[in-house]
């Protein structure tokens, strides 16, 4: 073969690389794999598309399969149509068509991986109707990564949490979204569960404006745990800390609750040590009934059998006795949960959960999960390239 034709060759792989790869035609491939990592801060703020350009997701378009029958062809596409994706919120857009304008930006789209600006319709289904399918897989494969990234750096994974709800006011011309007297307007509430120790969201639900979010506690830990993690507190205020949740997660999850101790709280005598006992032989009868049983033991076939007061009782004297004996170093762990009022504070703002809200609570709770995912996305590249701290913050993005 003359060597005319295999420089061709070459020349015609090189250019099918760099359009897999999404190289821009101003970089050689050995420039774009040594490109440095930028972290945005106040005196390098960085454009959010060239902070996505150094985020790889690959390894999560797989959940994409079941949406395309040539998922192999598509496959190498849909990298940036996501990124695309992130960038729609990070930008705070109001719809598709302001971010798809913002790619006749060469710079923006060969940040975001388009060796050609596409078509507004495939990212405009890919957003609307492709992604919605698979947002709560997605969102639960990257939580699972960002876990390992933060155990790869030696930080502590979701060991301990906060938990409480936001509000998210609806568009006037919303008609499924109802009125709460307390927050003064129509909308819905997104319930947020924390890793404080990296200021992380780690499990969210969408419940409406006038439901008590304390009923999430069980269902969100139970999300958290399906990550593997093995959380060593949760804090939460009022609402959460109802003698069931205070049950379920010191039996179910082995969770210290850490809550507020209100005024009015009183000693309960079925949280005494003798009537847990004299309580425990009333189930005699029960499968897993011991004659030998430790305290715990019977805590756990009471919580069976549901007597969720006398087991929330034992565990609220506990932490009502370590409180009136040391107060400061009672609410020094439950202010933890100031944390996660910061944290909801800016996913309304800063992360703009608040802003461009659509209409209809399925198209809010996908919206609200878009929000998060860029979140995550965002602590994914920065614990990639080993940054351990601000993982979540977005300030000096632009």
């Amino acid at each position: 073969m003359p060597d005319s034709d295999v420089d061709e060759q070459i020349r015609t792989f090189r250019q099918r690389l760099d359009r897999e790869l999404a190289i821009p035609e101003d970089k050689t491939i050995e420039d774009w794999l040594n490109q440095e990592f930028r972290n945005p801060t106040a005196e390098t703020p960085i454009e959010i598309s060239e902070f996505l350009s150094f985020l790889d997701v690959r390894p999560f378009l797989k959940v994409f399969m079941p949406n395309y029958q040539r998922f192999k062809i598509m496959e190498s596409r849909l990298g940036p149509r996501l990124k695309f994706a992130l960038f729609l919120v990070g930008k705070g857009c109001k719809t598709v068509m302001d971010g798809y304008r913002m790619l006749n930006d060469e710079k923006t789209r060969r940040n975001l991986g388009f060796r050609k600006k596409p078509t507004y319709e495939i990212l405009r289904e890919f957003v609307n109707e492709k992604l919605p399918k698979v947002e709560i897989e997605l969102c639960k494969a990257v939580v699972l990564e960002v876990k390992r990234e933060l155990e790869r750096l030696g930080l502590p994974a979701f060991k301990h949490l906060a938990e409480d709800a936001t509000d998210i006011k609806a568009r006037k011309t919303d008609s499924e979204a109802a009125y709460s007297g307390y927050y003064e307007e129509h909308g819905y509430k997104e319930d947020i569960m924390l890793d404080t120790d990296n200021n992380i969201p780690v499990s969210w639900t969408d419940i409406g404006i006038n439901e008590c979010e304390g009923y999430c506690l069980p269902d969100q830990l139970k999300a958290v745990f399906a990550t593997g993690a093995r959380p060593e507190t949760l804090a939460v205020d009022g609402k959460y800390a109802t003698y069931e949740n205070i049950a379920v997660s010191h039996t179910t999850f082995n969770v210290r609750l850490v809550y507020k101790i209100l005024d009015d709280w009183v000693w309960n005598s079925k949280g005494e040590p003798e009537e847990i006992k004299r309580r425990y032989q009333a189930y005699r009868e029960e499968a897993g009934f011991k004659t030998n049983a430790t305290v715990q033991n019977m805590l756990e076939l009471l919580f069976k059998v549901g007597d969720y007061e006398h087991v929330g009782a034992y565990y609220r004297n506990i932490a009502m006795t370590w409180y009136h004996n040391d107060p400061e170093g009672y609410l020094s762990e439950f202010h933890q949960r100031s944390l996660i009022e910061a944290h909801n504070n800016r996913f309304k703002n800063e992360i703009r959960a608040a802003k461009n809200v659509p209409k209809g609570r399925k198209k809010v709770a996908q919206f609200a999960s878009l929000c998060h995912l860029l979140v995550h996305m965002i602590v994914l590249n920065r614990l990639r390239h080993g940054i351990k701290t601000n993982l979540s913050s977005v300030v000096y993005l632009t």
